[in-house]
């Protein structure tokens, strides 16, 4: 693919971070920059816009998240995550790459 490699962190502003979890993210940042990719960390409360937001900045094409399922409850009330990234992001050229996860 030929491109650079961005690893994007968004941290909630009120929350602070645990020593294991601030460890887990210095490994994250060096194995990031070990492929010569940029680590972005970025403070805000609202992921999607955020994530669509350094997408459109940096002129990234390619978004890759995972997600865990959710009950269909669940989406019926409230919107996932990924509908909204994806709604943020429909217009701008990106494609989304969703990995699943374990709840």
């Amino acid at each position: 693919m030929n491109a650079k490699l961005y690893t994007v962190l968004i941290a909630d502003p009120e929350r602070f971070l645990t020593k294991s979890e601030s460890l887990h993210i210095d490994t994250c940042e060096k194995l990031c920059k070990e492929f010569a990719g940029e680590f972005i960390h970025v403070k805000s409360n609202n992921v999607s816009q955020t994530i669509a937001q350094v997408a459109a900045t940096h002129h990234i094409t390619q978004v890759v998240i995972g997600e865990s399922q959710q009950p269909r409850w669940k989406r019926f009330f409230k919107s996932s995550f990924t509908q909204r990234l994806l709604e943020l992001i429909r217009n701008q050229n990106i494609d989304l790459h969703i990995i699943a996860t374990e709840k």
